[in-house]
């Protein structure tokens, strides 16, 4: 189930459990947690966790922006509280993120350096890649394709970067 959401009709597993979830349109599954927008309008977004070869994979969906982050700062406080510093945010099913979203990440990495762990950023969009070359973030996160092998820096990949 590696690299998606649970959906309805999945068998149950003890290892991927969702922690963390804002409701779009569709009704929501039991355990849901709404973002709200303002008047009538609620926001998508998802935190499925799961623990794999000593890390804490946290498979994002949705939008990471202003309300979302806290959710995953809360995810992310609560993956380290239990003891696992070392991360995993797989983004290949976030369609959006802001600045705010940008700074969540950031965040994320400070707090796993902090308690003597990791964070890696798997599966990013071409885009979201794109976003975090011109802001330079590709120099501050460790960036993983979908299959776990790093994705270089633009100044690495043009020789620049040490």
């Amino acid at each position: 189930m590696r690299g998606r959401l649970p959906r309805a009709g999945d068998s149950p597993s003890s290892s991927l459990q969702v922690v963390a979830v804002g409701k779009g349109r569709a009704a929501p599954p039991p355990g849901d947690v709404p973002v709200h927008l303002g008047v009538g309008r609620v926001q998508s977004f998802h935190v499925a966790v799961e623990h794999e070869e000593g890390a804490a994979v946290l498979h994002l969906a949705g939008e990471l922006d202003l309300l979302s982050s806290p959710l995953l700062d809360e995810v992310v406080g609560r993956q380290i509280s239990m003891g696992h510093a070392r991360l995993v945010l797989d983004l290949a099913d976030l369609g959006f993120v802001d600045s705010i979203g940008l700074s969540a990440l950031l965040t994320a990495r400070r707090r796993a350096e902090a308690a003597n762990g990791w964070l890696v950023v798997r599966a990013a969009s071409p885009r979201l890649r794109s976003i975090l070359e011109v802001t330079r973030l590709d120099r501050e996160l460790h960036l993983e394709d979908r299959d776990g092998r790093p994705v270089l820096a633009s100044a690495a990949r043009e020789g620049t970067w040490t």
